[in-house]
């Protein structure tokens, strides 16, 4: 399982077909994560997976939200979320 737990910087190649979920508590407490973009591949997003990334501002999905299955809590509830328009 991929994790970035408290990690301070993070980086990960978005072209990559082969991301398709993004695991429990994957960045959870990653405190410099502010801003992320959300790959096509990725068509699962478990629970609490951003969970106390405090600074964390910005979600860009390139996907639809109605096709990818979330978990409970997986992003700050201040965090706001922007699906790609060209999706």
């Amino acid at each position: 399982r991929l994790s970035f737990w408290k990690m301070i910087f993070v980086r990960i190649n978005r072209t990559s077909p082969f991301l398709s979920s993004i695991g429990d508590q994957c960045f959870c407490e990653c405190l410099s994560l502010w801003r992320i973009t959300i790959p096509s591949s990725v068509t699962k997003i478990d629970t609490s997976a951003f969970g106390l990334c405090r600074s964390l501002e910005f979600v860009k999905f390139e996907r639809s939200l109605s096709e990818i299955e979330f978990g409970i809590n997986v992003f700050p509830s201040y965090t706001a979320l922007l699906v790609d328009s060209a999706t």
